[in-house]
């Protein structure tokens, strides 16, 4: 079995249908304004979030200041959408790009509020 990528990190994996999950990460199944206050009263400070569905929430409380984006160099002819429906526009102004010899570009983005 391979070896957790993230000992020094705290990982929390959101869902409302999975019961149970990898030993070093841990289940929340709240929303997310509760979760960060509960990690603000931790001490955290700054957090990755990652999965479409997650995002779009996070997005659509407006907990978001800064959004990284990765186009990778390939079509997909089906899938899930990267953002679910959020109900309205928000601004972002482009902070950064990066391209890669692999022909992956990461964009890094600050949420306008």
């Amino acid at each position: 079995m391979p070896e957790w990528p993230y000992p020094q990190k705290k990982v929390i994996v959101l869902s409302k249908t999975l019961q149970s999950i990898k030993k070093e990460a841990e289940l929340f199944q709240g929303d997310p304004d509760t979760l960060l206050s509960r990690l603000h009263l931790e001490g955290i400070r700054h957090v990755w979030i990652d999965g479409g569905i997650t995002i779009s929430q996070f997005l659509q409380s407006q907990l978001v200041d800064h959004l990284t984006i990765s186009v990778i160099p390939v079509i997909l002819g089906s899938g899930i959408p990267l953002f679910n429906k959020i109900g309205k526009e928000i601004s972002c102004t482009l902070l950064t790009s990066q391209s890669y010899p692999s022909g992956l570009v990461q964009l890094s983005y600050k949420i306008v509020k």
